[in-house]
């Protein structure tokens, strides 16, 4: 949407009269672009020097920068300082009504007849210079930063592997002591119940082999005691002298000792004097006669 703006009578003339150094520029873009100005908004030489003096050293803010009216108040604010009263709008316009003009001055769009530069041409140029400066500082700087960045990515990568690969072996280790340690363990229990065991066997065995021998005296006793028995027997018998009527070949049996049973035959034909005894080694002898 355009606005139909009237100019000023002198209007053309401000924007014609090139060699003019003492005129605003801002009247030419100004009368260029169809706005209506005032020659009571002129800005001064050395103000207008000012406001290129702090806007080039702010530049770099400027350029980091998305808000920028902040940056603009700030400019005021340092041209309050040197004794001029302008608002941030108002440096805002001056600026950028001077570089659009400087550019295209420097395109060849717009010029003095006379061949003579534009009067702040020197202090733009410079403002200018610093964006070619900025751009080949920046990619050196930028890769710098980059390779900074990856370097210590790439170190606390290697510092992670190295953290985990320490905790794993140590897991590792741990897990194979214990699974030693467990092993060990069974090991010594099966020798300890096996150990239990033989000894329970031996004590078995001792109280089987002294049931035995007990058992063994006892019989022995047993035999002895009836052998014994039948020796007084046959005493008695052959002191007194009585007859004893056997069958043919009797055959009694007689235990001795360690178990062993002998028959014996007796073989009596008459009768016995009254005070002779025959002796039970004589009988056997005979017997076995």
């Amino acid at each position: 949407m355009e606005t139909s703006t009237t100019l000023p009578e002198n209007s053309s003339a401000a924007a014609g009269d090139w060699e003019d150094e003492d005129g605003d520029e801002d009247m030419r873009v100004q009368a260029e672009e169809g706005v209506q100005c005032s020659t009571g908004n002129r800005w001064p030489k050395q103000e207008t020097l000012a406001l290129l003096k702090i806007r080039s050293d702010m530049d770099f803010a400027f350029r980091d920068s998305v808000v920028k009216a902040p940056l603009w108040e700030k400019v005021s604010r340092k041209l309050n300082e040197l004794g001029y009263n302008r608002s941030a709008k108002k440096c805002k316009e001056k600026f950028e009504n001077i570089y659009k003009y400087h550019r295209r001055t420097k395109g060849g769009q717009s010029g003095r007849p006379n061949g003579k530069t534009y009067r702040f041409f020197e202090q733009l140029q410079a403002l200018d210079k610093t964006i070619p400066v900025r751009i080949a500082l920046t990619p050196p700087l930028l890769q710098l930063h980059l390779l900074r960045v990856r370097n210590q990515m790439e170190q606390e990568k290697k510092q992670k592997l190295a953290d985990f690969f320490e905790r794993l072996m140590k897991e590792v280790v741990e897990k194979q002591e214990n699974l030693q340690n467990k092993f060990l363990e069974a090991i010594e229990k099966c020798e300890q119940e096996r150990i239990s065991r033989e000894e329970a066997w031996k004590m078995q065995e001792l109280d089987r082999i002294k049931r035995e021998h007990e058992l063994l005296v006892h019989e022995r006793a047993i035999s002895a005691a009836k052998d014994a028995a039948v020796l007084a027997f046959l005493q008695k018998f052959s002191e007194q002298g009585i007859p004893v009527q056997l069958p043919d070949n009797p055959t009694v049996p007689m235990k001795f000792p360690d178990n062993q049973t002998v028959p014996v035959q007796f073989s009596v034909s008459a009768r016995l004097p009254k005070d002779q005894a025959v002796p039970v080694e004589n009988a056997v002898k005979t017997h076995g006669k």
